[in-house]
């Protein structure tokens, strides 16, 4: 859940997903080798909840530096 109330698109911090890209002739991936395609993101507007499988690959796109403070967002990971 995204926390912070005045924030606009023109700050991203957007949450990115991804997905691992396979070797086109078939080959194992190399650990470590990795390449992942975006999928898509969430941009974070006040109270707005992305609810997802965590084994997902995504992560936090950082803010403007235009941005003076913190994105707040509370996580939970259910089992």
């Amino acid at each position: 859940m995204y926390l912070n109330p005045d924030w606009d698109p023109d700050k991203y911090g957007e949450t990115s997903f991804f997905e691992l890209r396979k070797p086109p002739d078939g080959r194992e991936v190399v650990k470590g080798k990795e390449e992942y395609d975006w999928i898509g993101s969430v941009s974070p507007r006040y109270g707005r909840i992305a609810v997802f499988r965590g084994i997902i690959p995504h992560s936090a796109r950082p803010p403007s530096p235009d941005v003076k403070g913190a994105r707040y967002t509370f996580a939970c990971k259910v089992t």
